[in-house]
């Protein structure tokens, strides 16, 4: 790296020396991008795919099982439910505590 005596420049000027830094790092961040998608473009190519086609596929593995239907809910409260994920919300630990049994909540 060069060095470059900054030391005399005034605000302004260190300002506008900011600026100018700020956009030579977008644009060379700009470029280094395309690059990768050209090269990540030209693997796919190899394979027979398209880079849009690898970047829509579905994960294969474990995934998000999805929103599951409430199976528990507060009788003080039907707006707190719980669907027996997870971790089980206060006012059920609380109730549990007290006693009562989990299938006195069931929905």
């Amino acid at each position: 790296m060069a060095n470059i005596d900054i030391s005399s420049l005034s605000i302004k000027e260190l300002n506008d020396l900011i600026g100018h830094a700020q956009a030579q790092i977008a644009k060379k961040e700009k470029a280094l991008v395309a690059e990768a998608k050209a090269k990540m473009a030209a693997i796919a190519q190899e394979y027979g795919y398209s880079i849009e086609t690898i970047m829509s596929a579905p994960a294969k593995g474990r995934g998000s099982r999805g929103k599951a239907e409430p199976k528990y809910a507060n009788p003080d409260n039907p707006g707190q439910t719980w669907a027996g994920r997870g971790r089980k919300p206060t006012w059920l630990e609380a109730a549990l505590k007290k006693g009562k049994k989990l299938e006195s909540f069931k929905i």
